[in-house]
């Protein structure tokens, strides 16, 4: 998730054949924070290449450990860089801020590319990841603060330009209500009806997607706890946006998802096609409640009760990754497998973070993560993250579009015949009922 950064005065050892660089690879300027989630667009219009990402900043960097080094909290300063040429050499231009996290004092972070409208404007997905506090200890007074406190909750929206990125303005705080996950009362275990695992969002839409529809309407896609995929749709350009609404058909598991507009109107959306299994673990939102608690009692000598480990919804199992396509955002048909698991083997394999790319001569790109973990402790590793991983590749599929198109429209008759079929014996069943009835 987090592009490390070179300090200044910072360089990497380079050698022979590898010193030698093209000109369009120079590296982006080196800053002092961590960079989170780039997402290069082309604007094929002026030929420039712009790259954006988050760029953390202000007080919200926890201090090293002994057991960790310090760590910026995610998002930060959303900004961009452009490439352009003169005088026939490529170059990085400075770094130009779009949206600050002092604006509402909340990091801000991006993770999806750019969608451009028939009308021209532009739309860049974000979202508002409201931090943990960080307790600061000053170990010769002995005492401690807590700096990076967000009194905003996470919610997600989008950037718009209509001047091909002169300008921007932020739209949209869609998040949902909080409330208590169900696999936490009375030591629930066992499978979750989709109402459970709805309540179980507690205002986690993150990693944004957008696309616009063959009716002109906008459709926004969401990562979200909830093990399902939530969706919304604008009918104003990006003015307003209905509630989210979850996807009982398309499971997910806590991981980012993508959408692309093809050049037919269809929509494609790439994705882990699966729920989280339950597990023993410790949770996120209880290690919020806990240093909720602190800052509630700090000052009072009061201390707060140690959460015990429960069931809890593993976040890093991610072992499928599939496409999907749809014309109106909300009936969906799964076209193709990029990628997944086999049966068998004593590691757990995350193929994750997926993006879409469609080219000229009818294929569609998908890169994505693929990440081996090994020696993990069920409940531990999958959900403190890949800090064990021993490989990790960026992969790359090539799909038809013409095949994805035409198994597309196969579902789709298919699907027509089992509705009409439905409706056919829905009749006879209440004609059948209504005889009865009658005599």
């Amino acid at each position: 998730d987090e592009l490390g950064a070179r300090g200044e005065g910072e360089a990497e050892e380079e050698d022979g054949e590898d010193a030698k660089q093209n000109e369009a690879d120079k590296e982006v300027p080196p800053v002092s924070g961590a960079l989170w989630g780039p997402v290069l667009h082309c604007d094929r219009s002026s030929s420039r290449l712009r790259l954006f990402f988050s760029s953390s900043t202000g007080d919200c960097q926890r201090p090293a450990t002994n057991d960790n080094p310090s760590r910026w909290v995610v998002g930060g300063d959303i900004k961009v860089v452009t490439l352009e040429s003169e005088v026939g050499e490529w170059e990085w231009g400075p770094a130009e801020v779009l949206y600050t996290q002092d604006s509402g004092e909340i990091p801000k972070v991006i993770a999806n590319g750019v969608a451009e409208l028939d009308s021209g404007d532009w739309l860049l997905p974000f979202w508002r990841q409201r931090p943990r506090p960080i307790q600061m200890i000053d170990e010769q007074t002995n005492t401690s603060n807590w700096a990076c406190i967000s009194k905003k909750p996470t919610s997600a929206g989008v950037l718009i330009t209509s001047d091909q990125g002169k300008t921007w303005r932020a739209t949209g705080a869609l998040g949902t209500a909080l409330c208590l996950h169900p696999s936490r009362v009375h030591g629930h275990v066992g499978p979750l009806t989709p109402a459970q695992l709805e309540c179980g969002a507690s205002g986690w839409l993150i990693e944004n997607t957008v696309a616009q529809l063959k009716d002109g309407r906008l459709l926004m896609m969401f990562r979200t706890r909830s093990g399902f995929v939530y969706q919304s749709f604008s009918d104003n350009d990006a003015q307003t946006w209905s509630v989210p609404s979850m996807l009982p058909l398309l499971p997910n598991p806590d991981s980012k998802i993508a959408l692309l507009r093809l050049s037919t109107g269809v929509v494609a959306l790439a994705f882990n096609d699966h729920q989280r299994p339950l597990m023993l673990v410790g949770s996120r939102e209880d290690e919020e409640a806990n240093i909720t608690r602190d800052l509630a009692s700090e000052g009072s000598g009061d201390e707060s009760d140690e959460v015990p480990a429960q069931h809890e919804l593993a976040t890093r199992v991610r072992h499928r990754l599939t496409v999907a396509l749809s014309e109106d955002g909300s009936n969906w048909h799964r076209v193709a497998r990029v990628d997944m698991q086999s049966t068998g083997g004593d590691s757990q394999l995350q193929l994750h973070y997926p993006s879409m790319l469609e080219l000229p001569h009818g294929k569609l790109l998908v890169g994505y993560t693929r990440s081996v973990l090994n020696d993990f402790q069920p409940g531990e590793e999958m959900n403190a993250g890949a800090s064990r991983a021993n490989k990790y590749e960026m992969r790359m599929a090539e799909f038809d579009l013409m095949a994805l198109h035409s198994n597309f429209q196969y579902l789709k008759q298919e699907e027509a015949k089992r509705r009409r079929l439905g409706k056919k014996y829905s009749g006879i069943l209440s004609w059948i009922l209504s005889f009865f009835w009658r005599t």
